[in-house]
């Protein structure tokens, strides 16, 4: 599956589920918008539908003001589920186990995509992990699930 069909249905489920689990917090008064919502993301592909929201202005018969946040670490995904400051989160399915497990609470709606692991390298002459032996090569969150499953398949 290539990674534009990838995002679209990412897009497509995403798009379903902000605007059901939104629809859900205001079927009590149809008339009543919330004051703000805020959605939060990882950087990269999962935040892609997040954005088509805020920026194509979807939610604006659930909010008077929509604000996307890009969250840039593990830490400051914490500092969002322990403050209860978004009201809508995408985060790897690891890390929504490992938060309500430790107490906090948080409800999956979906897990909405699979298989989403790729190696990027600008160097034609590696095309296998094996011929990217004795590089530098970069992985997000240390300590994270990116890290820790590299080194598992490395």
């Amino acid at each position: 599956m290539n990674t534009k069909r990838i995002v679209l249905i990412i897009l497509i489920v995403l798009i379903g589920l902000v605007t059901h689990a939104c629809s859900q917090q205001t079927s009590t008064a149809s008339t009543d918008k919330l004051d703000k919502l805020v959605l939060v993301g990882p950087p990269g592909p999962m935040s892609i539908p997040l954005a088509y929201l805020v920026v194509n202005n979807k939610l604006a018969e659930v909010a008077e003001e929509v604000e996307l946040i890009v969250f840039e670490n593990p830490d400051q995904l914490a500092v969002f589920i322990a403050d209860e400051s978004a009201d809508f989160i995408t985060m790897p399915s690891n890390s929504a186990a490992i938060f309500y497990n430790r107490g906090f609470d948080i409800q999956l709606l979906d897990i909405s995509s699979w298989n989403a692991l790729f190696g990027v390298t600008n160097d034609p002459s590696i095309s296998t992990l094996g011929d990217a032996a004795q590089r530098r090569i970069v992985v997000p969150f240390q300590g994270g699930m990116p890290d820790l499953l590299f080194q598992y398949i490395a």
